[in-house]
C-alpha cells in the first residue's frame, strides 16, 4: 500500500462510526420506564455511518427508521433481523480526537431514547448470555450448532 492510500484510508476511518445493534431477547417482563432490572440482550448486527450523522438526542440521524422495516431497504431487512423494539440498545463508537473511540450507549424507550452507560450495556449482554437478570431462565435458546436463536417470546413462535 502507497503512502497516498494509507492516508486515504485513515482520512476515511475516522469520518466512519461503528453502529452495534443489541436485540432484546427476555421473556418481555423488562420494563424500561419502571428500571427494575436490565433487558437481556445478544448483538444482533453492525454497520457504519458517517460522523455527520451523528446526533445529540438519538443514537444517529434517523436511526428509528433505518431499523425498521417499513419497505424492505432498512439495515435490519438486510441483515434478517427483526425492527428496533422498547428496551433494545444501540451503541455508538463516536471518534474522539487522536483517533480514539468512545461508547455512548443508547436505549430505545416507549417514546424516544435515553442514553445508558457501559455497565448497563455488560449486564445486559450478560443477561442475554446467561438468562433473565431476575434468576429465572431466559426462554430464548441459542443452537449449538448454528448459533441462531429460538423460543417462545409471549407465547408467540419468534426468530431473532
Amino acid at each position: 500500500m502507497s503512502n497516498t492510500e494509507a492516508a486515504f484510508t485513515v482520512a476515511v476511518k475516522e469520518e466512519m462510526t461503528e453502529v452495534i445493534i443489541y436485540h432484546r431477547v427476555d421473556a418481555g417482563d423488562f420494563d424500561v420506564e419502571a428500571g427494575r432490572s436490565v433487558p437481556a440482550v445478544v448483538e444482533a448486527y453492525r454497520y457504519f455511518i458517517g460522523t455527520d450523522m451523528l446526533s445529540e438526542d438519538s443514537p444517529h440521524r434517523n436511526c428509528f427508521r433505518m431499523n425498521n422495516c417499513v419497505d424492505g431497504t432498512e439495515i435490519n431487512v438486510q441483515n434478517q433481523k427483526r425492527s428496533l423494539s422498547v428496551g433494545d440498545l444501540v451503541k455508538i463508537k463516536a471518534p474522539i480526537s487522536g483517533g480514539l473511540q468512545l461508547p455512548v450507549i443508547w436505549q430505545v424507550k416507549g417514546c424516544g431514547w435515553e442514553t445508558v452507560g457501559s455497565a448497563y450495556l455488560a449486564d445486559a449482554r450478560r443477561a442475554g448470555a446467561e438468562g433473565h437478570p431476575d434468576g429465572r431462565p431466559n426462554t430464548w435458546q441459542r443452537d449449538p450448532a448454528t448459533g441462531e436463536l429460538y423460543g417462545n417470546l409471549r407465547g408467540r413462535e419468534a426468530v431473532n
